[in-house]
């Protein structure tokens, strides 16, 4: 008898991004999709992206980076390589980002028992030692094994309830049960008046709609995952990392040492992203806060012509703001140190 899915929470939902090779896991996938919207929660998945696309990386990251938990499924078959990757699989280079994240981590691996076809078997030796050295990993968090589709869906249930239980995440909920009636009506009054200081600030002069747009740039930038040493996790944190170093053209390989980061790599893909700029909100302005050659995107090699990179124009006016605050805090630092 199928184990009935849990009654939907009316709380809150979680976000569930599911990791898995593709083509020998198409029926289980889709069971799995289904286990997680019968929970009442939402699932996130990326192995229909194309795996060719310059900027398929940078969005498998913002989506891990943005679910509430990690799933990730295995049977037979290793995945796809990661070009550039070390050897890593799409679906282990995952793996290690959401462990970077310390995400919440449930493993669900086909039994040795189960049925299999030939085909869903990857053949290829040294896939089979990497799928190995995989699974064993998998097994240091919590995991179960399943033989059908129904198990898989019954196991997701169970250990979706343990890992809520022990892992308190953010989850979402509906916006009228966010609030309340009071709250909102301060939100209302706030925004009001926020309103109106920006309708002065725009009869005054340009530099309301200046710092409104780089708000809106530094949010997002804010948002978007780049894990690159051990204080840097979103392009924000690596852009106040390499803007002090790029005030003055400079090859890529010069912040390595100059910003102290930890490897060539996440600042080839750091600068390749500032340099793009690719980000929803401002991409129609086309407005890099870093310019350069854009020779590097999506390559993930170092090229015998050195490309340099130096802060742009707007990412001047962001970095002399960012100059400022700092200094603003430190004095009022200081003076609530004099007044005590």
């Amino acid at each position: 008898m199928d184990t009935p899915p849990p009654k939907i929470r009316a709380d809150k939902k979680y976000t569930v991004f599911i990791s898995s090779t593709y083509k020998d896991l198409i029926k289980p996938r889709e069971r799995l999709v289904w286990a997680c919207l019968e929970g009442g929660d939402i699932p996130l998945g990326m192995e229909t992206f194309p795996a060719s696309s310059d900027n398929a990386w940078t969005v498998i990251q913002r989506t891990i980076f943005q679910s509430d938990f990690y799933v990730v499924v295995s049977a037979w078959r290793y995945g796809e390589l990661v070009p550039g990757g070390g050897g890593l699989s799409y679906t282990e280079r995952e793996y290690e980002y959401a462990k970077e994240l310390k995400k919440p981590i449930i493993g669900l691996l086909k039994s040795e028992d189960a049925e299999v076809l030939p085909k869903d078997i990857d053949q290829e030796p040294e896939n089979k030692k990497r799928l190995a050295a995989f699974k064993e990993r998998l097994r240091d968090h919590h995991y179960t094994l399943w033989k059908n589709e129904d198990e898989l869906a019954s196991h997701y249930h169970s250990a979706m309830r343990a890992s809520i239980a022990t892992h308190a995440q953010p989850g979402w909920v509906r916006s009228t049960e966010a609030a309340s009636p009071e709250v909102a009506n301060q939100l209302a009054e706030l925004m009001k008046e926020r309103n109106r200081l920006q309708s002065e600030l725009d009869k005054a002069g340009g530099d309301g709609k200046e710092r409104e747009r780089q708000d809106l740039l530094i949010a997002e930038l804010k948002s978007i995952p780049h894990v690159c040493g051990d204080n840097v996790r979103t392009l924000w944190d690596f852009f106040c990392k390499v803007a002090p170093s790029l005030r003055i053209q400079k090859a890529w390989y010069h912040l390595v040492d100059a910003a102290n980061l930890p490897n060539n790599q996440c600042v080839i893909d750091g600068i390749n992203f500032l340099d793009s700029y690719d980000l929803v909100e401002v991409h129609r302005n086309n407005l890099p806060v870093v310019q350069g050659s854009s020779n590097l995107r999506g390559k993930g090699t170092i090229l015998v012509d050195d490309p340099e990179f130096a802060l742009s124009s707007l990412g001047v006016s962001i970095y002399r703001r960012l100059v400022r605050d700092r200094a603003n805090r430190r004095q009022d630092h200081g003076d609530a140190q004099v007044e005590q």
